[in-house]
């Protein structure tokens, strides 16, 4: 007992001591003002140009690309609506159609979930011809999003002497997918230098916000502050990046007080509900009840509207079970089962039956559909109520949730340590 007090003891200095990884310093990276005063001018000229020649599709093209860009750098749903209705538009007024409009808008569709539409066009944009190579690269990322890895792998190859960057980016997600996670990063680490080499900013933009991901995932903390700083650097306006610096300083450090003062930042300028799933964790793990009842339900209102579709399901899922809204639930898990039969589609499927008293039939869709097929902490998670009491596989999913503390943030991770506790209290007994 006194060794053990010893060894806690001393981790507990080592970290009071250690120096913190994210410091308010990076408060100043996040300048998004003068980017938003340039999309803004860009959306407005685009609409005036119109207003003249409404049936013109270049300019409805053009209005599209500002609208993604006001997407992607303030979060807002209308945005992405808009500009899917401008690319749709673009489409119409043409004289004939042509594979880039047709790969644009499967894009905003692929960021709205809606993969199946997505393939249909990028099927259409594939028999139209042109540019064959830049359809393959869509249809890669559809495929993967579709649970159809083996059509994926096919493709993978083809990428390689076309467009090495593309392909490495590409190789990497297949890596990340299979399990090989230092694969994943050495595959984004070479499309860094080869996108250096290059001096492709707006690649390196990409590059270095998701390779930040990628280290956090591996646990390499300092590594990923670095690729999200550099990532800001190139874009100051590059709220994915801050985000993820708010997630180390929160599930990484422990220090609440930065995290809330990183996302009162993103709260000024980022309308993205998945800020308020940070905010949430944040006063689960602070266990402020009152305040996190209201933006639960806030959070749920917002995305249940018509705009976001199935973008943020998951939540939904969760949030109704929450609730013992047990039938709700299904649908919805059934809705994203058929848009998507993917190992994380089954693995709510199963939750969702477990919760509702179908245990063996959740069972039975796990080991089928879930297990040895995905490497996804939140998909384990899951998976932990529905396997217990099944040896050896609420063991195995136990050990692959061990060190995951990180990835699943403070809260979740609370759910293991309890199942952990709980076992080594039976066995005991």
């Amino acid at each position: 007992m006194r060794i053990l007090l010893f060894i806690l003891f001393i981790s507990s200095s080592i970290l009071l001591n250690a120096k913190p990884i994210i410091t308010t310093d990076v408060l100043s990276y996040y300048q998004p003002n003068q980017t938003f005063k340039l999309l803004d001018q860009e959306v407005a000229f685009w609409e005036n140009k119109l207003t003249i020649q409404y049936k013109n599709p270049s300019f409805h093209s053009k209005l599209a690309q500002a609208y993604s860009s006001q997407f992607a750098t303030r979060g807002r749903i209308e945005d992405l609506k808009k500009a899917e209705h401008h690319f749709r538009e673009s489409i119409k007024f043409s004289a004939e159609k042509r594979s880039g409009q047709l790969r644009n808008l499967a894009h905003n569709l692929i960021s709205q979930h809606r993969f199946c539409e997505a393939l249909a066009y990028l099927e259409e944009a594939y028999n139209l011809g042109g540019e064959i190579h830049l359809t393959e690269l869509k249809l890669y990322d559809v495929y993967l999003e579709l649970g159809e890895d083996a059509l994926a792998f096919e493709l993978l190859n083809k990428f390689e002497d076309r467009n090495p960057i593309q392909y490495k980016i590409r190789l990497a997600k297949w890596e990340d997918k299979n399990g090989r996670l230092d694969n994943a990063i050495s595959s984004l680490e070479s499309a860094i230098k080869d996108a250096e080499r290059t001096k492709n900013i707006d690649m390196l933009k990409w590059l270095h916000s998701n390779i930040g991901d990628f280290y956090g995932h591996a646990g390499r903390l300092t590594d990923s502050r670095d690729a999200y700083v550099k990532a800001l650097k190139l874009n100051n306006a590059d709220w994915y990046s801050l985000k993820g610096l708010a997630w180390i300083a929160y599930s990484g450090e422990g220090n609440i007080g930065l995290t809330e003062n990183i996302i009162r930042l993103l709260d000024d300028y980022c309308k993205s509900p998945s800020i308020d799933m940070l905010k949430l964790d944040v006063l689960q793990s602070e266990y402020r009840k009152d305040l996190e009842t209201a933006l639960l339900k806030s959070t749920y209102d917002i995305i249940s509207k018509e705009a976001y579709g199935g973008m943020y399901n998951d939540f939904k899922i969760d949030y109704l079970l929450e609730k013992n809204e047990y039938e709700k639930a299904l649908s919805i898990a059934l809705e994203e089962l058929e848009a998507r039969a993917t190992p994380q589609t089954y693995s709510q499927y199963a939750k969702v039956l477990h919760e509702k008293g179908d245990v063996d039939l959740a069972m039975d869709i796990f080991i089928k559909e879930v297990h040895g097929k995905t490497f996804e902490p939140k998909v384990f998670l899951e998976m932990l109520e529905v396997t217990q009491g099944y040896e050896p596989y609420y063991e195995e999913i136990k050990a692959e949730l061990t060190g995951t503390r990180y990835e699943l943030g403070p809260t979740d991770y609370k759910l293991v340590e309890e199942a952990i506790q709980r076992d080594a209290l039976h066995s005991a007994n």
